[in-house]
């Protein structure tokens, strides 16, 4: 995803590194370009010249990659034209915020790539989209894309990307316009296209995509799921700027669904993701949009000096983005409830408008905020009149943007999506079990030939004995173990009812006299030692385990660790209830409990994920991080510890299949498939 970044407005110098004045890049170039014997020659180091600018977001790219394009005309070298071209108008569009300037060079250039290049026409044309979008003009936008699509289904060419990433791109246009079904659906195409290109990178992008769908349609389980997926696999490429805006996306769910303090935490995760960035440039939007989001947030929620703080900060950065109107309209909404905070309605109602010019060119969804917001003014102003209009424009136009109709077309075409997915899976599984068993049948009759030329009655009487005393062996030691285990189960319920029963009424009991009594202290130290009886008491026994059943309790289990931790834990949750008895649910409880602490303790990860699948045969359940992991054949320890074995036989009383996988510097994954 494009980051919106200002233009610089001085003329960069060139830097002296050290006494001895060494030379830069661009210094060594520039004194080939000046002794260059042909005109091929300098063509080759103005491209390379406006190249190294671009990628620095440094406007010297444009003066280079002018006299680039005009040499490359002169010397009929279309590709190199066309190309530089394509750069240059993405720099104006998103850069420089010239989207004229980089329309007229498109037009321009649309005319030859007719003639000599159909790939370099479609790309001319998605940039073409690029820059109507960030006008505001979606319907030429639209039409844009339109023909860059046409191009490649004519190339038919699937291992094009940006044939996957025009899909993508109209996927975005049609979310804006509040066409919910095809937006989905070329999600969806664009989704297909990477899957065969394997890029895991290129699909991040519509699953994001999908997720923003999602929640403008308020099914926030779904969208929940979508983000999980992209910040996980986001995190193990290392691309920090999706897992940012996955943090503000998260946020703004948490706002439509009137949870301020979560919209908060969430936009304080995006800031401390944001620091990560290496590159400043970057760094500093992303700061400059969270510090404006979160502002804007503590106003509505009438906090001021955490507003004031957030505000002073964007306020510094301000200068930066003055051309940029995607960056702004963060900066203006912040301005907004500011000044309605400060009492000063009218600086309030200037900025309320400046964010409105740039929401009416943007998502529809903006526009629920913008009369969010003049409500907010008005009210505050005792002007209620207006207030109640734009009060009434706010919910009407928030619930008429998706209606239940539309919301059901969503839902059914990504359950069939997801079904045409899983069959695909299932062709797949089923031409490997296929394969095995082929493997399998040769694997028997060379096994059986062996047996019969080598087996010796006598050695194997001996072996089949030894073997025998050590099942025996092994099988009284497993009944004890797993004796042990139901003792301790039965014995922890019964301590944590007696807590929870006798010693926590006792406590309540002496609360409510020690309240009466009017001695503050000891009163709170009552409460604080009743929430301690009452933790210890859930610790020993899961009460969420009784009262709301295993998939409800799992989800608590991993809600409350992402809530109490530094760790993005992520859920895909199937509804498992109804499978296991009471004592089996208790045991799968437990490995997941105990593989959560120790991925807590020991894993160092910043995600991870908890994923409960009810297949056919089986339950699986996963809990993956991607933290420092280990080498197995180094911690042989840590495999025969006690907690390990303890996970090992409560996998052996639920007859499942128990493995832990890790690598050093990927993470660790712990595997249970319990039969049902």
């Amino acid at each position: 995803m494009k980051s919106a970044r200002t233009l610089l407005l001085h003329i960069l110098v060139c830097s002296i590194y050290c006494v001895g004045f060494s030379q830069t890049p661009t210094d060594s170039l520039k004194t080939k370009l000046e002794t260059a014997l042909s005109d091929q020659e300098r063509l080759e180091i103005l491209d390379e010249l406006s190249e190294y600018y671009r990628k620095r977001y440094d406007p010297a790219t444009i003066p280079f990659s002018k006299q680039t394009i005009v040499l490359a005309k002169e010397l009929k070298d279309w590709e190199t034209y066309l190309n530089r071209a394509n750069l240059l108008a993405d720099f104006y569009t998103f850069d420089a915020n010239y989207p004229d300037s980089a329309r007229m060079l498109i037009d321009e250039a649309l005319f030859k790539a007719e003639e000599v290049s159909p790939k370099n026409e479609a790309k001319l044309y998605l940039t073409l989209t690029d820059v109507y979008d960030r006008k505001g003009e979606l319907d030429s936008a639209w039409s844009a894309s339109e023909k860059a699509l046409d191009i490649y289904k004519n190339l038919n060419d699937s291992t094009i990307r940006r044939f996957a990433w025009s899909y993508n791109v109209q996927g975005k246009l049609l979310r804006k316009k509040g066409e919910i079904s095809t937006a989905q659906e070329a999600f969806n195409n664009s989704i297909r296209l990477y899957e065969y290109q394997e890029d895991s990178l290129g699909m991040l992008s519509p699953i994001q995509g999908l997720t923003i769908l999602f929640a403008q349609a308020q099914i926030y389980d779904e969208a929940k799921k979508y983000r999980s997926q992209v910040v996980f696999k986001a995190r193990e490429l290392g691309r920090v700027n999706y897992v940012i805006t996955e943090n503000y996306n998260a946020a703004m769910d948490e706002r439509k669904q009137g949870n301020q303090e979560l919209e908060r935490s969430y936009l304080l995760k995006m800031l401390k993701e944001a620091e990560k960035k290496e590159e400043e440039t970057d760094k500093n939007f992303y700061n400059f949009v969270g510090w404006s989001a979160i502002s804007s947030a503590y106003g509505r929620a009438n906090i001021k000096d955490s507003l004031n703080y957030y505000y002073s900060k964007a306020k510094e950065l301000q200068p930066n983005y003055a051309n940029d109107p995607y960056a702004s309209h963060f900066y203006n909404n912040a301005s907004a409830y500011k000044y309605l905070l400060d009492r000063n309605f009218d600086r309030a109602l200037d900025y309320a408008a400046q964010y409105e010019a740039v929401a009416q060119k943007s998502d529809k969804e903006n526009m629920i905020y913008v009369n969010e917001l003049y409500s907010n003014i008005y009210k505050a102003k005792g002007d209620y009149g207006k207030s109640l209009q734009y009060f009434k424009k706010y919910s009407s136009s928030r619930d008429s943007l998706f209606n239940v109709s539309k919301v059901n077309t969503l839902s059914y075409y990504q359950t069939e999506f997801e079904t045409a997915k899983k069959e695909k899976q299932i062709a797949i599984q089923e031409a490997s079990i296929q394969e095995l068993n082929t493997k399998n049948r040769l694997n028997r009759r060379l096994y059986l030939s062996l047996v019969g030329l080598v087996a010796i009655s006598g050695i194997a009487a001996l072996l089949w004995k030894s073997q025998q005393a050590s099942k025996k062996n092994a099988a009284i030691q497993q009944q004890f173990a797993q004796k042990l285990i139901l003792s301790q189960e039965s014995e922890r319920k019964r301590i944590s009812k007696e807590l929870h029963d006798s010693v926590g009424q006792s406590l309540v009991l002496i609360k409510n006299k020690v309240h009466l009594s009017g001695t503050s202290d000891t009163e709170e130290l009552v409460s604080n030692t009743i929430q301690e009886v009452r933790s210890i008491s859930r610790g020993l026994h899961p009460q969420a385990l009784d009262k709301l059943g295993l998939t409800a309790a799992i989800e608590k289990l991993v809600d409350d660790a992402d809530n109490s931790t530094d760790i993005f834990f992520s859920r895909e949750i199937d509804a498992i209830d109804g499978y296991l008895s009471k004592a089996e649910e208790i045991n799968v409880y437990r490995i997941v409990q105990e593989s959560i602490s120790n991925l807590i303790k020991h894993s160092g990860a910043p995600s991870a994920l908890i994923k409960t699948v009810d297949r056919t045969s089986d339950i699986e359940v996963m809990i993956k991080d991607n933290g420092a992991g280990f080498d197995l054949t180094e911690k042989s320890d840590l495999l025969n510890s006690l907690g390990m074995k303890t996970l090992k036989e409560r996998a052996e009383m639920l007859k499942a299949k128990f493995s832990l996988d890790s690598t050093k510097g990927e993470g660790t994954t712990v595997l249970l498939q319990v039969p049902k």
